[in-house]
């Protein structure tokens, strides 16, 4: 029996999604969820979002849930942004 955890991955592709988790996860932590449920399957469209951006997945409910992490990474964007102009303007004033 194989004890040794391996990557079902390339080592670029790996790390290459390790690095998209890494930032989406830094957002989606700032981001606030109704439910752990949302939270859950943000998470799982993050990690399938490089793939759907390639063309490698095509199931409609995955690009689904990946055009919702788009919008949500928009959104927490858009946030983040006013966020600073806020902190400028106060204090600047």
């Amino acid at each position: 029996m194989n004890t040794k955890t391996e990557s079902p991955y390339e080592p670029s592709t790996h790390e290459q999604i390790k690095k998209f988790k890494e930032v989406t996860i830094l957002k989606l932590k700032k981001a606030k969820f109704e439910s752990e449920k949302q939270k859950f399957i943000a998470s799982l469209g993050a990690i399938s979002y490089e793939k759907v951006k390639k063309g490698e997945i095509t199931d409609p409910d995955i690009i689904t849930i990946s055009d919702h992490i788009i919008e949500l990474d928009k959104k927490i964007d858009e946030i983040s942004d006013n966020i600073s102009k806020n902190k400028k303007s106060f204090y600047n004033s």
